[in-house]
């Protein structure tokens, strides 16, 4: 299992992570730090198990991904260090690496990814060999990769060279 009893784990803003949350939500966790910049996220968060935390990065209003960024929310990054961070992106590209069409949040993550121990990317079959406008960092820095059946064998193989792990 990808989360752990006692952790502490960044959720991003993306829509898979949404969901992520609220398989989390169902879960059976006596002990959990959530932190997350998403909007969607703290919105649902009365209806966590009480004794869960949520920590929620401020920032300036992004509506169109539903999100905190900005300085502000760069400046929450500087004293926190999430075990595990979970994130999307718009795209991935054995070349290009992992990238978004938005620059403030490919400036959050970029800034998130070191400040965490384990990086799982979460990305469904249609954003592989595909390419954004800003540059997240490379493939390389991602310790997992989960994705759908989709992905076909061949490109699966070619991905899961890059990383530790795919799932």
């Amino acid at each position: 299992t990808l989360v752990r009893e006692g952790d502490f784990i960044f959720l991003d803003s993306s829509t898979t992570a949404f969901y992520l949350a609220r398989r989390i939500r169902q879960g059976s966790f006596s002990e959990l730090t959530l932190m997350t910049n998403s909007i969607l996220i703290i919105q649902e968060f009365h209806l966590f198990p009480p004794h869960l935390q949520l920590l929620a990065v401020g920032g300036r209003y992004h509506p169109q991904l539903h999100s905190l960024l900005g300085r502000a929310s760069l400046d929450a990054l500087r004293e926190l260090h999430p075990r595990r961070l979970f994130f999307s992106a718009a795209a991935v590209h054995p070349a290009r690496g992992i990238t978004s069409f938005h620059e403030d949040h490919a400036e959050f993550l970029a800034a998130l990814l070191p400040r965490c121990e384990e990086k799982i990317l979460l990305l469904d079959s249609s954003k592989f060999d595909q390419e954004g406008l800003f540059r997240l960092a490379d493939l390389s820095a991602v310790d997992v990769l989960v994705t759908d059946e989709g992905l076909a064998p061949a490109r699966r193989a070619r991905y899961a060279a890059a990383v530790r792990r795919i799932l």
